[in-house]
């Protein structure tokens, strides 16, 4: 790999579309409740040639904090996970149809 753009267009871009992919393939199966949201974990390999491959999904995804890695990355990660819910799903509201399409539209959150 001879560059991190590379890295990023070989495995990064082509993660994001395997789990945008898996969400579409199950996203009548998902219950939607405002208000409330769902952290999933993926878990993937790289083959030889970096190709990610999908291992599971797992709707209750371990947030231990055993290494180091986890150590620095957990709590971002728990911290956007909650910044983005109350950014989707706004005080007050009882329904965030328009935060959810603008999402969807732009791919980009706002102050994360």
């Amino acid at each position: 790999m001879k560059s991190e753009e590379e890295f990023d267009n070989k495995v990064v871009k082509k993660i994001s579309e395997i789990c945008r992919l898996t969400f579409e393939s199950a996203k009548n199966k998902l219950e939607r409740k405002f208000g409330c949201f769902e952290l999933f974990g993926f878990d993937f390999m790289l083959d030889e040639d970096l190709n990610p491959v999908l291992v599971e999904v797992n709707t209750n995804p371990a947030l231990f904090t055993d290494t180091q890695f986890q150590k620095d990355m957990l709590p971002k990660l728990v911290d956007d996970s909650v910044k983005l819910a109350l950014q989707l799903h706004p005080l007050g509201k009882t329904d965030a149809s328009a935060e959810v399409k603008s999402f969807v539209e732009n791919n980009e959150i706002e102050n994360l």
